[in-house]
């Protein structure tokens, strides 16, 4: 994933491949590659950090999954496209791809109906939590049971923050 994290971004704050058919030697490169099945599918995400007991609602989606469309479209006919946005080079128009809003909030019911009748993936502040506890990021266990360890945690977020340069 590579993250944009600026103010002129077109509404996609993230980017990345995410393999979805793993490669083999058997079937020659481009034999399988069509609409419908792609080797690494295209996600295009938006990440919005507020309050917990902030909703998005059904517009938050809606704007969200025009940002994506706009962007699946490189902006062609836009008089001012973003100066900061997924490049050119990344992906092909309207290629498939996959919608993500990721909120430290939670979303309204409303977004949740848009979200899924446009096909918009939402990751809720609680999930992320979730995610984090199961995996035990940030977790440490003390004789009381397991606490967040806000040191555990900013280890952990420069490692992937290493990571995540290295492999640019």
């Amino acid at each position: 994933m590579y993250a944009l994290c600026t103010g002129d971004e077109g509404g996609i704050d993230f980017f990345g491949r995410l393999e979805v058919r793993p490669a083999s030697a058997q079937i020659p490169p481009g034999i399988l590659y069509t609409t419908i099945l792609p080797k690494e599918l295209l996600l295009l995400g938006q990440a919005k950090r507020y309050p917990k007991d902030k909703k998005f609602g059904r517009p938050d989606i809606q704007n969200f999954k025009g940002q994506v469309s706009d962007c699946l479209d490189k902006y062609a006919g836009n008089a001012r496209p973003p100066s900061h946005r997924v490049p050119d080079s990344y992906y092909h128009a309207r290629e498939p791809h996959l919608g993500i809003f990721v909120t430290t909030a939670s979303f309204a019911e409303t977004a949740i109906e848009s979200s899924e009748a446009s096909g918009i993936v939402l990751v809720a502040g609680v999930q992320i939590a979730q995610f984090l506890a199961f995996h035990r990021v940030g977790i440490v266990q003390h004789r009381d049971g397991f606490v967040f360890d806000e040191q555990a945690f900013s280890a952990w977020l420069n490692e992937q923050r290493r990571l995540c340069v290295t492999r640019a």
